[in-house]
């Protein structure tokens, strides 16, 4: 109290410079800085030195530096690293007639990313379903960023939380714009029975009009280790089930790169799970993401470009945007991803085995990667390079 700054938010993934407290966005004198959520930490005493003079909307997203600016030349989204938006033949692959499950913390529907999407909703927080009409993301919008980063619509003109245009005007879209969407609603981390209810359920969905089951499931969260065995043998155990039904799991893999004895999060350490680690604009793996021989792949997961929730309740369809990053945000990169290797498989009989078994698309995700026989813990195979129709049709048949 005898400090003139609040605490504005946790930034998971990134340390304090001075002391291993984790960073936090602090407000100081009507100006934002990086500090530490120690109390005690001589950091407090230098908020001056460590304003950020850039973007300071990470602080809803998951990670910002000390001092960093961001210039526009730096966002990215999965879509435009992949360059899927290059000609027509990899436009026409978009995820139709594919569904993703997000088993995260909401989803604001009426967001533009989401105009016209296919959507339904369900939650495991309350007693009772959430209908197509239910706006619920009451934690910093990470589910809703992360829907849109898998299967979000492209929109023009975005602006920031205030409603004032953005330094970045669009939101190309997300991987696989045409995917439909599962969004399970969960929020209590400590607490594993409603991701384990989530699971179970998608495991048992089908669409009444069109019979189909859900074909990707994207778990960007992470339960403690300390989690009891019994909790953790069910969850994988559910996991399993739907490898076997055909469904892949998809999760991030961690925001503390090699700070902790298992950085690996649950569930993404499960067997049966496609570990997803995060890199940068020019593909260099983050320094927050986790590293250990469970990761499987990587997408951009630095500086990305994802949906904010407005504070100007006049804007009916919201059209804010803000930078965030994580190993959350490259998760649902890959989930989408997916969608689109399945839909071209099928779309055009490219021989090659299922690529709904898990062992076969982590085969071809290597194969699409920069460094397909070299793995390294923290680099994995490297970045995912611009696609191709060429290389997908190789990397499908030849898994």
């Amino acid at each position: 109290e005898d400090r003139k700054y609040k605490p504005y938010s946790l930034l998971t993934g990134f340390y304090c410079q001075k002391c291993t407290g984790v960073a936090r966005l602090v407000h100081f004198e009507h100006k934002d800085y990086v500090s530490c959520e120690d109390d005690h930490c001589t950091c407090l005493d230098q908020l001056k030195e460590e304003r950020i003079d850039g973007d300071t909307s990470a602080s809803a997203g998951g990670g910002a530096v000390a001092g960093a600016t961001t210039d526009i030349e730096d966002l990215v989204s999965a879509r435009e690293y992949w360059k899927l938006d290059k000609n027509e033949d990899i436009k026409k692959v978009n995820g139709k007639g594919k569904v993703i499950a997000i088993i995260d913390t909401g989803l604001k529907k009426n967001h533009k990313a989401f105009d016209g999407k296919n959507i339904v909703h369900r939650n495991f927080i309350e007693v009772g379903n959430c209908d197509d009409t239910t706006d619920l993301d009451t934690i910093q919008y990470h589910g809703t960023k992360c829907a849109a980063i898998a299967a979000g619509s492209y929109f023009a003109n975005c602006t920031d939380k205030e409603g004032v245009p953005a330094r970045k005007d669009i939101f190309p879209g997300g991987v696989a714009p045409e995917a439909d969407l599962i969004i399970c609603r969960v929020s209590n981390r400590e607490d594993p029975k409603p991701f384990i209810k989530a699971l179970k359920w998608i495991a048992n969905y089908e669409d009444e009009e069109t019979g189909r089951h859900v074909d990707v499931v994207s778990l960007s969260f992470r339960l403690p280790h300390g989690i009891s065995e019994e909790h953790q043998d069910e969850m994988e155990a559910e996991i399993d089930r739907l490898n076997k039904q055909g469904t892949l799991c998809v999760a991030a893999a961690g925001n503390d790169g090699i700070r902790e004895e298992n950085p690996i999060s649950i569930p993404a350490k499960f067997g049966k799970v496609i570990c997803v680690g995060a890199h940068n604009r020019h593909g260099i793996a983050a320094d927050f993401t986790a590293q250990g021989n469970n990761i499987d792949a990587m997408a951009p997961g630095v500086n990305v470009w994802a949906p904010a929730c407005s504070n100007n309740p006049k804007y009916e369809r919201m059209k804010a945007m803000e930078i965030c990053h994580g190993t959350s945000y490259a998760s649902p990169a890959i989930a989408g991803l997916i969608c689109l290797l399945q839909q071209y498989k099928d779309e055009n009989n490219v021989q090659g085995r299922k690529l709904t078994n898990y062992s076969n698309m982590k085969d071809v995700l290597r194969k699409l990667s920069q460094s397909p026989g070299c793995y390294d813990q923290k680099k994995v195979y490297g970045p995912i390079l611009p696609l191709t129709i060429t290389d997908i049709e190789h990397a499908i048949k030849t898994c």
